[in-house]
């Protein structure tokens, strides 16, 4: 293997080590307790901890060395997984099986985004809003059939935007796209990707997730949330008001920690319930004098649009927060879903 691509990855882990550093001291606490889930803050240390001893083997010589023959480990692995320490030909049939799906969903990092269609699904209406911050975006969101035909449904925000983060954003898109179709649950497909980024040194930020499976014959909707701002989920009481949920994290961000466990959720998704997903954009955004749009002022707005067609709840956010922050640019990529349980 040269030093020039063991440099390449060092280089690639120190700057995932800065970015997750300069987010640890600069998150305030609310930030840091979404991106983490249920998960302790030490977890992103022991993250941290493993970026440090993968650039310390890269100066001392060891990086991509395997422990059986000392020899360099191929380089696609390394590329893929940093902490790589045995040859290819060292694996068993079972381990190489399982390598060779990992590298084959790894190149959907290097994809194009591909275009997005909103698909006509009996019993279930859906409406969409979104604006980048600057010309391209890190947020997204995208639909899909699970291995049983359950609907999938995604939205994400990579952190930070802007073209670095577009480009993450694609790649996961592609990641989601390849894995969805041939998985069994959000949790199995959540849990697979952070495996697929832990290490790889190309990833260099992290990512909120929220990936749901929605049954509509059974009215179930599974879920889970990787750090991601909660949904908000709706239920119409005629003549008590509204009951909201919000769909809090059962698992860290996306790359965040070392390990991870992406715990999923069901809940009843009945008839003219609805369900909004959306990124930070939204209650981040602020107004000229430096207020805050701030949750309360969204929940108060989901809970005015409960009853209304999935595309007028849309209008209703979307025109509140425009004329909330005027006419200068948002500060952050704002992504906003509905989807509204319907009889039919």
């Amino acid at each position: 293997m040269s030093a020039t691509v063991v440099e390449r990855i060092r280089v690639g882990i120190e700057e995932k080590r800065s970015r997750l550093s300069e987010w640890l001291q600069a998150a305030r606490p609310e930030g840091r307790a979404q991106a983490l889930g249920p998960v302790a803050e030490s977890a992103v240390q022991s993250h941290l901890a493993q970026l440090d001893l993968a650039v310390a083997r890269s100066h001392r010589g060891e990086l991509g060395l395997c422990e059986v023959c000392h020899e360099p480990v191929n380089t696609e692995l390394l590329e893929v997984d940093y902490t790589a320490s045995v040859c290819l030909e060292h694996l068993s049939e079972a381990q190489m099986r399982d390598l060779e799906r990992e590298l084959l969903l790894a190149q959907g990092v290097q994809r194009e985004l591909l275009p997005q269609e909103v698909p006509d699904i009996p019993g279930l209406q859906m409406a969409a809003y979104s604006r980048p911050a600057q010309i391209v975006s890190g947020d997204f969101f995208d639909f899909y059939r699970f291995e049983d035909g359950r609907a999938g449904v995604v939205v994400a925000d990579v952190a930070g935007h802007g073209l670095s983060a577009s480009l993450h954003m694609a790649g996961l898109q592609s990641l989601l796209q390849a894995m969805v179709p041939t998985s069994r649950s959000p949790g199995e497909v959540l849990s697979r990707i952070h495996r697929l980024y832990r290490h790889n040194f190309r990833f260099t930020t992290f990512v909120s997730v929220f990936l749901m499976a929605l049954d509509l014959p059974r009215r179930e909707l599974s879920y889970v949330n990787a750090g991601h701002n909660p949904p908000a989920l709706v239920r119409p009481n005629p003549g008590q008001g509204n009951s909201l949920t919000w769909l809090m994290p059962t698992g860290p961000a996306l790359g965040l920690t070392e390990e991870a466990e992406y715990a999923e959720r069901m809940v009843p998704f009945g008839e003219s319930d609805m369900l909004t997903l959306y990124t930070d954009g939204i209650p981040e955004s602020f107004d000229v004098n430096g207020n805050q749009f701030g949750q309360d002022r969204l929940e108060a707005l989901l809970r005015m649009a409960a009853a209304v067609p999935a595309p007028e709840a849309v209008r209703i956010v979307r025109d509140d927060l425009q004329g909330f922050i005027g006419e200068h640019p948002p500060s952050d990529d704002i992504t906003l879903i509905v989807l509204r349980g319907t009889g039919s």
